[in-house]
């Protein structure tokens, strides 16, 4: 999220819920939306509220580490495999890719076919060659 989408997302949930823009709101960690569910439904009620920082993925926040969080379990999905048949090697490369897809370097889609063009192999081999096409020069 750029800064000027941040200040504009920062004054919308402000006028929303008829307060001023607030140094929180602003804060450079957003990155899907400022704020979690939380706070945006529940306005200065909520306890999170004022809070810069992660509100908490089970509270549906907006920060960058909650997106890539998203995007590691949509990554599983499409490829159609779980973290129960992955060592912590692979674990980390999917998160590298997640982290990838969350700055901007890649996008889902383009991550999705890669995996899809890599050959028949134990899922384990597959992700470290996955990996390996994404991230390593050519």
């Amino acid at each position: 999220m750029t800064k000027e989408q941040r200040e504009k997302m920062a004054k919308e949930l402000a006028e929303r819920h008829g307060a001023e823009v607030q140094d929180w709101m602003l804060w450079d960690g957003w990155h899907s939306w400022v704020g979690c569910e939380n706070c945006n439904e529940g306005g200065q009620a909520a306890s999170c509220w004022g809070y810069q920082g992660c509100h908490g993925h089970e509270n549906g926040c907006g920060c960058f580490g909650c997106a890539v969080t998203d995007l590691e379990a949509d990554l599983l999905a499409q490829m159609g495999i779980s973290t129960e048949r992955l060592d912590g090697g692979c674990v980390h490369r999917v998160h590298d890719i997640a982290l990838r897809i969350a700055d901007g370097k890649l996008s889902l889609s383009e991550a999705i076919e890669a995996w899809h063009r890599q050959p028949n192999l134990p899922v384990g081999v597959k992700v470290r060659f996955w990996h390996a096409d994404l991230t390593l020069p050519r």
